[in-house]
């Protein structure tokens, strides 16, 4: 009994230590989220490519009939002034290079229907599986534009995205949702890199008079694609060679979107998919789904996977009976290797443009003419 109560002194001296160690543990940090994690602080959209403002404006000079919506698949193909003057329908690209179905639906819902155009069509150029594979490329690369529209605060994102992320319902859930409030990180990771860009940018200025932005403009020129190999792949393509001959892995080689799904899951938790569909029944828009083919590989056509020709006969099931269109250049024999430029985009030469424009609104036209009865 003598020393029962220095022995309950000291253990409860070790639990205040323990607890004022896990304060500061996690009180600091959560502090330094707060004070950081500011979106005026975080994002310089005055240093992004992309400004939504700019688009919407664009859509209302524009007054398109006819919106095209994607990543550098669309932009290296489509020209807005050569589609209209071929299609006689007033066309007009809503694009980001690197951008997946995540951003192609806040285009939809965050520009498009808060431009207050009208468009009669809206065309998404997809490739492989990544209409269904709704986390591709939401981090790094995209995280300004998704914060500039708001995406984590759209109900769709939050069913689609927030609940793969935080571990899904239940305690685990609600844990990592206290957490997330407790240790916010939305802006912090962009913030954190521009501010690493930044400094790179200086301390490679030296003898220059450049400022990091002039630098980084200068940069961006030096490693842009024309200065690149056209042979080798991009926009997530894999790497491939030129050669004469091309192997069976080649031909069939599914590249980064051995990766994404491989079954189709038309289901609103699995993908950004049926949101857009929804979306476009309420706009009254006719939406348009349309792939593009890949490299050939040596000059030789790349051949599904059986797991992707079965996801695209059910994707294009599924799209019919939701009453959109489903187009596929895929297997078309008369693009070929000559009509692309690095990976998969076109090569910008005007004589294959024309080219590729005709070859497109052949395929389309049944669909999208004003005359069309679909």
């Amino acid at each position: 009994m003598h020393y029962a109560m220095p022995e309950k002194k000291a253990t409860l001296q070790a639990l205040a230590q323990l607890l004022v160690l896990i304060a500061l543990a996690l009180g600091v940090p959560s502090l330094v989220c707060h004070l950081r994690d500011n979106p005026v602080v975080g994002l310089n959209h005055q240093n992004t490519e992309f400004k939504v403002q700019r688009e919407e404006q664009a859509l209302r000079v524009a007054q398109a009939e006819w919106v095209l919506v994607g990543n550098s698949m669309v932009n290296t193909r489509i020209d807005n002034d050569r589609l209209s003057e071929i299609s006689g329908i007033a066309a007009h690209k809503l694009a980001k290079g690197g951008t997946q179905s995540a951003v192609w639906f806040l285009f939809l819902k965050n520009i498009l229907a808060k431009s207050k155009q009208q468009p009669k069509w809206v065309t998404v150029f997809f490739r492989e599986t990544d209409l269904t594979w709704p986390d591709y490329r939401i981090a790094d690369v995209n995280e300004d534009i998704i914060a500039m529209l708001s995406g984590k605060d759209q109900t769709e994102w939050k069913q689609v995205i927030t609940a793969r992320q935080i571990g899904g319902s239940g305690l685990p859930g609600s844990i990592a949702g206290i957490l997330d409030r407790l240790l916010p990180s939305q802006y912090l990771r962009p913030l954190s890199r521009r501010d690493l860009q930044v400094k790179s940018f200086r301390l490679t200025r030296i003898g220059t008079d450049m400022n990091s932005t002039q630098r980084r403009l200068e940069m961006n020129e030096r490693f842009s694609l024309a200065h690149l190999r056209h042979d080798l792949g991009s926009d997530g393509a894999p790497n491939e060679m030129q050669s004469e001959v091309a192997t069976a892995d080649e031909i069939n080689d599914p590249g980064i979107y051995i990766d994404g799904p491989m079954v189709f899951d038309p289901s609103p938790d699995a993908s950004f998919l049926p949101h857009m569909v929804a979306l476009a029944k309420q706009m009254g828009w006719k939406l348009h789904f349309h792939r593009i083919k890949k490299r050939p590989s040596g000059g030789v056509d790349k051949q599904d996977l059986p797991l992707t020709t079965s996801y695209m006969k059910n994707l294009k099931a599924w799209l019919e009976q939701n009453g959109c269109v489903y187009t596929d250049e895929s297997k078309d024999p008369s693009l070929t290797l000559d009509v692309y430029a690095d990976g998969d985009h076109i090569d910008d030469d005007p004589a294959i443009q024309q080219r590729y424009h005709e070859n497109f609104w052949q395929r389309v036209k049944p669909f999208i003419s004003p005359d069309s009865s679909h």
